[in-house]
């Protein structure tokens, strides 16, 4: 069976991917790693998988070394490495330029969320993409956790109804984290030096494949920060509205100010025949700990009147057979859910020339609307609209 060859640069997560695809994936084959810091490039090339222990996979070839190429040079691995793609699991604000430079060095691109940070990147990849003819993907791996990929075929089957409001959440507890509030870094620049809800897509990109449409306006207001100190921009808590094409809404809420326990994994929506309500609780290991949370199903007419049923009461039916087929073991991937799943369809689109699971067009709507939500708080939650990447 031919396989896609592909590099990876950035061996933090990317060495946890790394390791998950080497062991569990069946259509793409690592042969270039990159990294800027030598120390953890070799470390690597020892024992793959090993850089980073929170998202490193327990895989079966952990002691075995890498045989393929090694890099400290991004442009030098575009030029001379032996690969059809690349992955990048670089922090956030290189991501634009580096999918541009993979892009017009002829290579597909699997790049990590969110797509850029600005709404000029998103349009700089937009054109690199229909500029080269090559497939990107923005891996919002969240699209494709077990739970949701069956609630996605029962929406596809029609059990909903007509899908008209979705909420979701995002909250994680920084204040706990070392050093905090100099949590340093990008993730300091990103999550504490916005307004609005610019790290989107977890939250946002489930929900709006049940609507499968533009999203067209955000609204979004801001607590402020308590307490105010070393000049953050981010509030405490955002909330947020977003209209699609059809008047359809999505709320979402973010937090990574607020001393409480994680909320990450939280989702509902409502249809005309039915609804869903996830669970806020979260207390991990990622995969294991969300087949076990409270998932609630209501579907009009079936089952007791005004009562929810488990979700897993439909998991043999719509469970797709790629989490039939993955194995119980190599679910503690740390945030790895819906990883192995989104690769191997991207591979899949390559080899065969198919589409992409998520879309360009709206990957970088999703991450449009973030940008536009900050935007909006700035100007006390009057609505922004949101761009479109159509041609």
């Amino acid at each position: 069976m031919k396989k896609l060859k592909m590099g990876i640069v950035g061996l933090g997560r990317g060495a946890g991917v790394g390791a998950m695809l080497r062991e569990q994936s069946k259509l793409i084959d690592v042969t270039a790693i990159c990294d800027i810091d030598e120390v953890r490039l070799q470390n690597v090339v020892k024992k793959f998988g090993g850089a980073d222990a929170g998202v490193a996979a327990a895989n079966n070839n952990a002691g075995a070394s890498f045989e393929g190429e090694i890099y400290t040079s991004y442009e030098e691995m575009l030029q001379n490495a032996d690969m059809e793609a690349v992955y990048l699991a670089t922090p956030i604000p290189t991501h634009a330029d580096m999918v541009v430079q993979a892009l017009n060095a002829g290579k597909h691109v699997v790049s990590e969320v969110i797509c850029a940070t600005t709404l000029e990147d998103c349009t700089r990849i937009q054109k690199a993409i229909q500029k080269s003819g090559k497939k990107y993907l923005m891996a919002e791996q969240y699209c494709f956790l077990r739970p949701w990929s069956i609630i996605m075929n029962m929406v596809k089957a029609g059990l909903f109804g007509e899908i008209f409001y979705a909420e979701g959440n995002y909250s994680m507890d920084f204040t706990q984290r070392p050093g905090y509030p100099y949590v340093g870094g990008w993730r300091q620049n990103v999550y504490h030096m916005h307004r609005g809800h610019v790290y989107i897509t977890h939250s946002l990109g489930p929900l709006a494949m049940l609507f499968n449409e533009d999203l067209k306006y955000v609204s979004s207001m801001g607590s402020g920060s308590y307490p105010r100190h070393w000049g953050l921009r981010a509030d405490n808590t955002t909330v947020l509205t977003i209209q699609t094409e059809s008047r359809k809404l999505i709320h979402l809420k973010q937090d990574f100010l607020s001393p409480r326990p994680s909320d990450f994994l939280y989702y509902a929506f409502q249809g005309t025949k039915g609804g869903f309500e996830g669970s806020h609780s979260y207390n991990g290991p990622f995969v294991r700990e969300i087949q076990k949370m409270d998932q609630r199903v209501y579907l009009h007419g079936q089952g007791e009147p005004g009562k929810w049923r488990d979700l897993e009461e439909f998991a043999d039916e719509f469970l797709p057979d790629y989490w039939k087929n993955i194995p119980a073991e190599w679910f503690d991937n740390g945030y790895n859910g819906g990883t192995v799943p989104i690769f191997e369809m991207f591979a899949d689109a390559v080899l065969n020339n198919t589409p992409v699971p998520l879309s360009p067009e709206e990957t970088l709507n999703w991450t449009a609307a973030g940008i536009c939500s900050e935007m909006s708080s700035d100007q006390n939650g009057v609505p922004v609209e949101i761009p479109v990447y159509h041609d």
